[in-house]
């Protein structure tokens, strides 16, 4: 129903912080040249609740009449329940702020506080749901369960597929980033959605290696103790209490720094987005970079061997089989008879025999080979990852 209101009556939607979705002044601004060139269409959605009108959407329109001095306007009235406030403000959300993963965050947060508040309602997760994909809107009660599913399902932000689209699951990215005190809200006002995707993906993906590490550095600790209760040997026994004390602190620095680091990559990230220094994939490769860095030197070191001990050993193996095609091929030539020279015979038995060298004198080298890491050390039997 089209209904003629006083300005001044117009109140914000409920469910809508203004503190956490800021007026953009540009469009404020072009919406006063617009009414005034044109005049007021009419396109606030409101529902009358006592003397006011709550809002659904159109909070630009809305602070455009009040800045031009306008006392009265015709506006949509609605009989809305609180469902249809948060929903319509979602649309609204999307279509201001589309690129913003800032404001997709901060509805899904809304709809969260509504549901929890008991404002509203959200579809049953189901019951064949995983039981870590659940989540509570009041977490200390275990009590208003919901998970990414129904909340998409709620807003209406689904994929083709009946999916949460890519705005929900970008919004739940920020809010575990939020609730781990890694990233602000502030912080990711104005950064578009992919980078501040790129940026809180790398920096929680930052915190929960440190935490893996944190828990295989206690594990390794814990192994470590236990060999040395069992130890017979003085000088072994003491090597492996001394390294059960090691990992013990590395184990807790590396928990205790988890979140710093984190924090400290995404305040980094933030600022050079916002600089114009950094693109989505500087952030990846920063992210990258900062990882390869949580790990120690010597860890590096054993896993750089590994993997060319590996690729060196899968070479030789392919090089000496003989079901391989060099051998294959060896094998038909001596069975033809094509009055080939003993010269071209000669150069191909000198090829062969300068390979079997090669291969017997690298045999040798690795049978005096002692590498600084064999079996019997401490960091072998503590099975050491970094």
């Amino acid at each position: 129903m089209l209904k003629t209101v006083s300005v001044s009556s117009l109140t914000a939607n409920p469910f809508r912080k203004l503190d956490d979705y800021p007026i953009d002044r540009d469009k404020i601004d072009a919406l006063k040249e617009s009414i005034e060139s044109t005049g007021f269409w009419g396109t606030i959605v409101a529902r009358k609740k006592g003397s006011k009108y709550e809002i659904a959407f159109g909070h630009h329109r809305m602070a455009a009449l009040q800045e031009l001095g306008i006392k009265r306007c015709d506006i949509i009235v609605r009989d809305l329940s609180n469902e249809d406030m948060v929903q319509m403000m979602a649309r609204e959300n999307l279509e201001e702020w589309g690129t913003s993963a800032y404001i997709e965050a901060q509805t899904v947060e809304s709809t969260i506080r509504a549901y929890g508040n008991g404002e509203i309602e959200l579809p049953e997760p189901e019951s064949k749901t995983n039981e870590k994909h659940i989540r509570y809107a009041q977490k200390s009660i275990l009590e208003h369960p919901y998970t990414k599913q129904t909340v998409a399902k709620f807003l209406g932000w689904l994929n083709p597929q009946g999916l949460a689209n890519h705005a929900c699951n970008v919004a739940f990215e920020m809010i575990d980033a939020f609730d781990a005190k890694v990233v602000t809200r502030k912080q990711l006002r104005g950064v578009k959605r992919d980078v501040a995707r790129e940026i809180v993906t790398k920096a929680m993906g930052l915190k929960r290696e440190q935490e893996r590490i944190a828990r295989q550095k206690a594990m390794e600790a814990k192994r470590a103790e236990e060999i040395a209760e069992l130890e017979q040997d003085a000088k072994k026994k003491r090597a492996f209490k001394s390294a059960a004390a090691r990992r013990a602190a590395e184990a807790k620095q590396a928990e205790e720094s988890a979140t710093a680091t984190a924090k400290e990559f995404a305040k980094d990230a933030v600022k050079q987005t916002k600089a114009g220094n950094w693109s989505q994939r500087d952030v990846r490769e920063a992210g990258a970079e900062v990882k390869a860095s949580l790990h120690s030197k010597r860890a590096q070191r054993f896993k750089d061997a590994s993997q060319h001990l590996a690729g060196l050993t899968r070479t030789v193996s392919k090089t000496l089989n003989k079901t391989d095609q060099n051998f294959d091929g060896l094998s038909k030539l001596l069975s033809m008879d094509c009055g080939l020279t003993g010269e071209d015979i000669s150069n191909l038995k000198k090829e062969v025999d300068a390979l079997a060298k090669r291969a017997s004198r690298f045999s040798g080298e690795l049978a005096k080979w002692n590498p600084p890491v064999v079996a019997d050390t401490v960091d072998s039997q503590l099975r050491i990852v970094g």
